[in-house]
């Protein structure tokens, strides 16, 4: 479950198709598919995993943005004379 749980938190959680998602964790567009669909039936059964993957997800927004953020402001030093 924590392989599919990262694998719903790549597609769907950041929007990358199941053909992009599958290369990243080395497995088909199927499986991919599978183990999102997967998570998706535990989520609506179990309201303790939906509220931790809801944090998960936020969690790992939060992260991305700030590694983004961290990313143009070294990028946009360079760009000083």
């Amino acid at each position: 479950m924590a392989r599919a749980t990262a694998i719903h938190l790549a597609a769907a959680g950041f929007g990358l198709p199941d053909a992009a998602t599958g290369r990243l964790f080395g497995r088909h567009r199927s499986t991919i598919r599978h183990a999102c669909q997967r998570v998706e039936d535990r989520r609506e059964t179990d309201p303790v995993f939906d509220m931790i993957l809801a944090c998960l997800d936020y969690g790992l927004r939060l992260k991305v943005a700030a590694v983004l953020e961290n990313a143009r402001a070294i990028s946009a030093m360079g760009d000083r004379p």
